[in-house]
């Protein structure tokens, strides 16, 4: 057996070739040594085609993991055997751990509503096969039991499956899924996907799945507690698919925040001056690329000046520096009022409040909207899936309900507000070409009927009766 030893992040790694498993070992201090991660990537498949970008991933994630002091086991191209052993050494290491986190990326299938992730040598060639040849999610949530605090299993596993043509059904009522199904862990648990329940996930065209390129990007900002973390990703996988795929995220924690960048402690290493090239043991210059345009994805929208000194500072000679520089000038001076987004003709109804809204900071009150600005909003908020029902201008319960989930996915303050930072924001999120295509396919609000002239219902007295007698003779029906 070969062993080739070589640096990594703030650890070591152990080559062991013929089961292609790299293990490694911070050299972190007792207390951070309790963080664990297994990170398995699968892509040679020996009956399926290959999938380029799972390896690559792996390794990567790895490479982030053990730079934030986790000790890292990655295992690549594992047959249902070496599965079964990486998890059986895992819930052994996770016993009292701090954190346990389990990162899969490869193919999975969910059979009967149960999921399974797929090693390299499956064949899968009917579905009674699966629970022989496959690994069910379960033992991987299993592995990762014994950590005290976060219990965490990410899947990036929903890509289209070779093996669903193939596969010969045994009963006609077993059902076999596209994607994975909803599954509910229990305790302190996460269960990650990296497409929501019954969708498929995309590989990507660079080195890195979209998932993985977001996910390496949310790694590297300082400061992100795992509820915030998982939006982030979320955010910029989005964007990234152009609506295509929505990572979603299943289980609870407990009040106690997460961090998986330690706190007091530096960040992670700045990937374009200290990585070193894929040949060796960190990422490729195409990774790092990537990880650069996907952390920028994430902040070019933002109204926060800190964003922007963030990117500066983790990325002083990325590609985006001269944007991120007149960004930050940009916020740093004086607010110009909106002019063309905003017309102050008609009005929204007001946030509820105690006291008059002339008494309130303007910061704190909604913005007055035409009826056309209002449609315009409504508009933009369907069009990245906020639900804010139909597009007739007129501001309810629907469309602050989506301006409210709009505002908390980007972390922007006065979630309740129509302010100039949502009018400015979505503005830019949703060009006009944009909402013109949209308009061309959305349904026509229905018109409200105009009511009838209301009658005059006041009776003549007996004296304006007879006078009127007089010249004309009334209908029945008036009176």
């Amino acid at each position: 057996m070969g062993r080739q030893k070589a640096g990594f992040g703030h650890g070591q790694i152990r080559l062991i070739r013929p089961s292609c498993l790299l293990a490694i070992f911070g050299l972190a201090t007792a207390a951070e040594a309790r963080r664990v991660a297994l990170v398995i990537g699968n892509s040679d498949y020996s009956h399926a085609t290959m999938l380029p970008n799972p390896a690559n991933d792996a390794r990567d994630i790895a490479t982030a993991f053990t730079s934030l002091d986790y000790q890292v086991e990655l295992v690549e191209d594992a047959t249902r055997a070496d599965l079964l052993d990486a998890l059986r050494g895992f819930r052994t290491r996770s016993i009292g751990a701090e954190h346990a986190i389990i990162y899969y990326a490869g193919h999975g299938v969910e059979i009967d509503r149960q999921n399974f992730v797929i090693p390299v040598d499956a064949e899968l060639k009917a579905d009674i096969d699966v629970e022989y040849e496959a690994v069910p999610l379960q033992l991987l949530v299993a592995a990762t039991s014994g950590a005290r605090g976060l219990q965490l299993v990410v899947l990036d596993a929903c890509r289209d499956n070779p093996f669903l043509a193939q596969m010969t059904r045994t009963l006609s009522t077993r059902s076999i899924g596209r994607g994975l199904a909803i599954y509910e862990p229990e305790g302190n648990s996460l269960v990650a996907y990296s497409a929501r329940e019954g969708t498929v996930a995309l590989d990507g065209t660079g080195e890195n799945s979209p998932y993985a390129m977001a996910f390496l990007s949310a790694l590297q900002r300082p400061g992100l507690e795992i509820g915030h973390f998982f939006r982030q990703v979320r955010d910029a996988v989005i964007r990234q698919t152009n609506g295509q795929q929505e990572p979603f995220l299943y289980g609870s924690l407990s009040a106690d925040p997460v961090f998986f960048q330690l706190q007091g402690t530096p960040a992670a290493p700045e990937p374009q001056n200290t990585a070193p090239s894929r040949q060796g043991t960190g990422a490729s210059a195409d990774t790092l690329l990537a990880i650069d345009l996907a952390f920028w994805q994430s902040i070019k929208d933002s109204d926060q000046r800190s964003d922007f000194e963030d990117y500066l500072s983790r990325f002083p000679a990325g590609q985006f520096l001269p944007l991120a520089q007149r960004r930050l000038a940009a916020l740093k001076a004086p607010e110009k009022p909106l002019r063309s987004a905003i017309k102050e003709t008609a009005t929204v109804p007001p946030a509820t409040t105690s006291e008059p809204e002339a008494n309130q900071d303007p910061a704190q009150q909604n913005l007055r909207l035409s009826r056309s600005d209002a449609r315009d909003l409504q508009a933009r908020l369907n069009i990245l899936n906020y639900g804010a029902g139909v597009e007739d201008g007129i501001v309810g319960r629907r469309t602050l309900q989506a301006v409210a989930d709009y505002k908390s996915a980007r972390a922007m303050a006065n979630e309740t507000l129509i302010d100039a930072a949502l009018m400015a924001r979505i503005t830019s999120e949703i060009p006009e070409a944009q909402l013109a295509a949209h308009r061309k396919g959305a349904p026509k609000p229905k018109n409200r009927p105009t009511p009838p002239p209301e009658k005059d219902q006041t009776r003549p007295t007996r004296g304006q009766f007879r006078g009127l007698c007089r010249p004309i003779l009334l209908p029945l029906e008036e009176w």
